[in-house]
């Protein structure tokens, strides 16, 4: 909500009289007193910048925009704070536009935000039409006048609707024009309507220098109505910059097309829309309120390609054909044309048949496996090892007696990883518009399957899946995680066999979602935490390892990769979210059955942020304990001012070197720098590390190229005596360690490096290979959480003493006990000691 004090008030009006160019305007229906929510107040122009113009509110539910021309102003916000919201845009001209990363918002909070332009011109940095809780409703209704979505947020112009929350979004055109910058995207509760032909156009993608594409998931709806003229047709316009899908068409499994006539019947044909670039359709159907019998559909190659580049809907008598018996036999969803099998393992497949029936698969006609389907008509077959050859494409077959055979084609056999977490591996080239990447991302033998946000309360039998198994190539690379993209170049480059991916990862997710429930008991130190989600303290457990991760078991894979942590380093302990780690891993190895399948993770950047993120990097620089798993640093490569940096190519490269390494025999350095110890030399400490064999060096990183080694001094390391007070140290390079030193403190006992979020000093400390040295220092503390009782504190020493205590009864129950302590908790009363072990506490009362 965006209030301005009444003696602003005076100098916006005489602004917006006396700027040359610009028009007074009149809103209408509010009471006034200072407050931009107050309509009566907006007879000048909002002011310019970040502002953001409300309305709904209790005082002010409705706006008319009759005339005249706004100052830019950040964007709008109707219905979007507790209250029903209604701008009517008649002429004049409206500018939303002035921050370029802004998005207007209606819909939000149990409210319905409605914007009506029949008049004038409208410019709009993006919209994003019902957001929040479910009962949101976001609508625009275009019947005349311009409008134009002149930017992105999330890289979409406009989107519409929020499946997670049950949002609802609509966007209905029947006059005028609609122009975006980028991408449209439909929610399983979402409405792009089409009303007829009077729209001048529909153009997706053609404002500025973005190119646009149509993503619809599965519920969402496009409406099509044609009157006596037709329709207008959505065009979905690639102009040339390779920054966002190049005019690509996609539709969800289940995404659907609403069709109709406004007026009388008419038999004819109608394009409804086109576009430049590449369809991948997963399985767009007619809503059920379409007469099936008068109306039918096909994707048409209009130019001559080869490829469909037109959507046409068709009126006239449809004779119904006779529906084929459906076959009970199929591979499950996790298979499909143009997978990636792993090499050199009996890879798991499994599908469904006739109950009792016996399943046979073939490998370009040559028996591979054979089984037989369960009472509930499952099967599962484990195929005989296959070496890689290179990626040549191979037949699997599958048949069964009575039914017919399936086939899949272009079956390939490589290294297969799964790549999950929150946003930085859910990001996506198009997503981190890395335009000059999806051009030359153009190698078929780089493929993945990607599982659609979904969250279950018990683990599911089949992912949701957005796209299903995809080649890389210019047209589609767009939508591959960046990260994964990355990696799976890097190791082709040096193996020469086929990389796939399975893309199950989900951006602001904490930790606790994507975890297997039975993961949690396999560390005892998370008993607390156990304890407090079986009476709901702790909530949302295991969500995403339910509907995204464990529909994908046991799917053969070579290891996994993930880059999480940044949605929990406000929300638990640093060691905390180690121990989540151990859960998380231990949960996801010990459910495919491959040992300790290789896990290969990020260690988060520099980012400017209130949390304490040095503790963060302590924490999972301390989870390589954990056997078979490998750390990318990437402190020198993140964005002070995003969470969500650009260079994934040196995060994908470095988690390649692991792989390469240790997966796959490489001789070759794939560590950072890790500091070992440190030994006090007069006045100084010297400092040894792991991975320094060849020497260290001090270098800078500017962008992707390899850091340039230089000879100005080292930077970010501090020393400090008994006390801890911390000064900046001088620091150099002998071989393989580093001597440091301040004349601030004679006998130095402690040092930490990089101990900052965002590190100031840009010469750095590498190894030879051009790795950075992980962020460290040479003591530990930990933090102790009691839930149900009193004791918490933060920065603890192991060993020391800790006075804790919990009610002695809770509702009428009776004290038996601390959970989450094990040896640190001796004496077993409601008010004790606990004793600091060397990982974070998480204890809780237990009663009964």
């Amino acid at each position: 909500m965006m209030k301005t004090q009444r003696g602003l008030l005076a100098g916006l009006m005489l602004a917006g009289s006396i700027q040359a160019g610009v028009q007074t305007f009149n809103w209408t229906d509010g009471s006034g007193d200072g407050d931009f929510n107050h309509a009566a107040n907006w007879d000048a122009a909002p002011s310019g910048g970040n502002n953001y113009v409300s309305i709904g509110s209790a005082e002010a539910r409705k706006a008319v925009l009759a005339a005249g021309e706004t100052l830019p102003f950040a964007g709008l916000r109707i219905g979007y704070s507790g209250a029903d919201g209604e701008l009517v845009q008649t002429g004049g001209s409206l500018n939303a536009s002035a921050v370029g990363h802004g998005a207007s918002r209606l819909g939000g909070d149990k409210s319905t935000g409605i914007y009506r332009l029949s008049g004038g011109t409208a410019v709009i940095n993006a919209l994003q039409l019902g957001m929040g809780r479910g009962g949101s409703d976001g609508q625009v209704f275009v019947s005349g006048g311009d409008l134009t979505i002149s930017g992105t947020v999330a890289h979409y112009s406009l989107r519409l609707g929020d499946t997670e929350r049950r949002a609802k979004g609509l966007f209905e055109i029947s006059g005028g024009s609609l122009t975006t910058r980028t991408d449209v995207r439909l929610s399983g509760y979402g409405t792009f309507a089409v009303l007829g032909s009077r729209a001048s156009a529909v153009r997706i993608g053609r404002f500025g220098d973005g190119d646009g594409a149509w993503f619809q998931e599965t519920g969402g709806v496009l409406k099509c109505r044609i009157d006596e003229g037709g329709i207008t047709p959505i065009q979905v316009d690639d102009i040339g910059d390779a920054l966002d899908g190049d005019g690509n068409v996609l539709f969800w499994k289940g995404a659907l097309l609403d069709v109709a006539f406004l007026g009388s019947r008419q038999m004819g044909e109608w394009d409804v829309m086109t576009w430049d670039g590449e369809l991948v359709d997963y399985g767009l159907q007619f809503a059920d309120s379409v007469d099936q019998s008068v109306w039918s559909f096909a994707f048409v190659d209009t130019d001559g390609s080869g490829a469909p580049d037109t959507l046409r809907v068709k009126a006239g008598k449809n004779e119904p054909a006779a529906a084929a018996p459906a076959s009970k036999l199929q591979f499950d969803v996790m298979f499909d044309d143009a997978m990636v099998l792993q090499r050199d393992f009996a890879a798991p497949i499994w599908g469904t048949a006739p109950a009792g029936v016996s399943v046979t698969l073939q490998l370009d006609g040559k028996p591979l496996a054979e089984t037989i389907a369960d009472a509930a008509g499952k099967w599962m077959a484990e195929m005989a090892p296959q070496a890689g050859d290179g990626g040549r494409p191979h037949t699997l077959t599958l048949s069964a007696p009575g039914e017919p055979a399936v086939e899949l084609t272009d079956v390939v056999f490589g290294d297969v990883y799964l790549c999950s977490g929150q946003s930085n591996m859910d990001r996506t080239l198009t997503g981190l518009m890395l335009g000059a990447d999806i051009v030359k991302a153009d190698d078929p033998m780089i493929r993945m399957i990607k599982a659609a946000h979904a969250k279950a309360n018990r683990p599911l039998d089949d992912p949701k899946i957005e796209y299903t198994w995809t080649r890389c190539r210019p047209a589609i690379a767009g939508e591959f995680t960046a990260t994964g993209y990355f990696f799976a170049k890097a190791l082709r480059a040096v193996t020469g066999e086929p990389v796939g991916l399975l893309y199950a990862a989900w951006g602001g997710r904490p930790i606790k979602e994507f975890i297997r429930q039975e993961g949690m008991a396999m560390v005892p130190e998370l008993a607390g935490v156990e304890l407090d989600i079986e009476n709901r303290v702790q909530t949302y457990y295991y969500s995403n390892y339910n509907a995204m991760i464990a529909p994908m078991v046991p799917y053969g894979v070579r290891g996994a990769l993930w880059y999480q942590g940044e949605a929990d380093s406000g929300r638990m302990g640093a060691d905390l979210y180690r121990l989540h780690m151990q859960a998380l891993v231990r949960g996801w190895r010990d459910v495919w059955g491959q040992d300790e399948f290789p896990f290969y993770y990020v260690q988060l950047p520099n980012y400017d942020i209130k949390a304490d993120w040095p503790r963060f990097r302590e924490a999972q620089a301390r989870f390589l304990a954990e056997p078979d798993t490998g750390m990318a640093v990437t402190i020198d490569v993140g964005n002070d001012r995003d969470i969500h940096p650009t260079n994934k190519m040196d995060v994908g490269s470095r988690l390649a070197a692991w792989a390469l390494a240790k997966d796959f025999g490489q001789d070759m350095v794939y560590s950072s720098p890790m500091f070992r110890r440190a030994e006090l030399q007069g006045s100084a400490l010297r400092l040894y590390f792991d991975a320094a064999e060849g020497g260290l060096m001090a270098a800078v990183k500017e962008g992707r190229h390899p850091p340039a080694e230089t000879e100005a001094a080292l930077e970010n390391f501090e020393v400090a005596g008994e006390d801890k007070q911390f000064h900046a140290a001088e620091a150099r390079i002998d071989g393989e360690t580093v001597a440091v030193s301040s004349p601030a403190v004679n006998r130095p006992v402690y040092v930490r490096y990089c101990w900052d979020n965002t590190p100031d000093g840009a010469v750095k400390l590498y190894n030879r290979a051009g790795f950075p040295a992980a962020p460290f220092r040479n003591y530990a503390d930990y933090e102790l959480k009691v839930s149900g009782g009193e004791g918490s504190a933060k920065n603890v020493e192991a060993g020391a003493v800790l006075n804790i205590s919990a009610a002695t009864e809770k509702d009428g129950n009776v004290f038996a006990g601390w959970v989450g302590g094990g040896d640190a908790v001796k004496d077993p009363s409601a008010s004790t000691a606990a004793v600091m072990p060397e990982h974070d506490l998480y204890l809780v009362p237990a009663y009964r």
